[in-house]
């Protein structure tokens, strides 16, 4: 099984966000930075001057907010800006192109202009299906994304989801 597709950096981003809600280590420091804000809104409400409990409880929601709407800001900023730096840079051009895959019996195979790649089914570490995508993950961080929009209608895409599924799992692990 083949197909064919240019990723564009709508792909890229589309996999960052997706990287950033479900991987583990991203995951967990959302988590360590919103317990951080919790701490730093608790250290201001209790040290504020007005000992009024529904105030300090409307002072904490007013700044946990703001910290909160702070963040994403600043995260959005930044992250625009590097993704803007980096694609609009050639740095992606072996990334941003056309790319072949194959779903051989005995390895996911990735071709472009600039590079081919093979990958035993016993390498990839998972095959992730999503709304727009299929990620075939290689390792924990690095995966090939390929859209659906590649393929000629939605069942075609939910085949190669399957049969990249059924060969990643019938992989027999490699011994070292």
């Amino acid at each position: 099984m083949t197909i064919t597709y240019k990723l564009e950096p709508r792909d890229l981003r589309a996999f960052q966000r997706y990287a950033q809600k479900h991987l583990p280590n991203l995951r967990r420091a959302r988590y360590i930075i919103a317990a951080w804000m919790v701490a730093l809104c608790l250290w201001l409400v209790l040290s504020s001057d007005d000992h009024r409990i529904g105030f300090r409880i409307a002072y904490l929601c007013v700044l946990l907010l703001v910290f909160w709407g702070l963040f994403r800001l600043v995260t959005l900023a930044v992250s625009g800006i590097v993704q803007w730096r980096s694609y609009t840079s050639d740095k992606h051009k072996s990334v941003l192109c056309e790319h072949t895959v194959t779903l051989a019996d005995d390895a996911f195979i990735e071709a472009t202009a600039f590079n081919q790649g093979r990958n035993l089914w016993s390498g990839v570490y998972r095959v992730v299906d999503t709304p727009d995508y299929i990620y075939v993950f290689i390792s924990l961080y690095l995966a090939h994304i390929i859209p659906k929009r590649a393929f000629p209608d939605a069942e075609s895409a939910q085949q190669f989801y399957e049969r990249a599924s059924s060969l990643q799992s019938q992989a027999q692990p490699v011994l070292s």
